[in-house]
């Protein structure tokens, strides 16, 4: 998919880079309930220009759960406060920048929440 079903949890909050709750749990228990022993899911996505990996497991039979984020062809954000670099992502710190708007996103993570920062924001495009 584009767009990741979450970053690090299944119940993080939904926003601008991942699933509404209702639609992840809805696929999830779809894809889990079907009884396919040894099933593995992953969900291999793009969206938030930053490389992230989550590996967890989902449902009563505990299927095994892998999030792959890609960087984009283009241009990496620098979001704050991921590490760039590093190859991954923290989940936990993209999931606190893909949950909510992205407007807000965009200017805490990207701006630092300061308008002054805007001069500033090619340096946080990364090649």
């Amino acid at each position: 998919t584009h767009i990741p079903p979450f970053m690090a949890r299944v119940d993080e909050d939904e926003g601008w880079g991942n699933w509404r709750k209702e639609d992840r749990r809805s696929v999830l228990d779809a894809i889990t309930g079907a009884g396919v022993p040894g099933l593995r899911v992953a969900f291999v996505c793009g969206h938030f220009h930053a490389n992230v990996l989550q590996a967890t497991v989902y449902g009563e039979q505990r299927v095994p759960l892998d999030v792959i984020v890609t960087d984009s062809v283009g241009t990496t954000m620098g979001w704050q406060p991921l590490e760039h670099e590093l190859e991954t992502e923290r989940a936990n710190d993209a999931a606190a920048v893909a949950s909510g708007g992205i407007g807000h996103a965009f200017f805490k993570y990207i701006m630092l929440s300061d308008p002054k920062n805007f001069a500033e924001i090619p340096k946080r495009l990364l090649p």
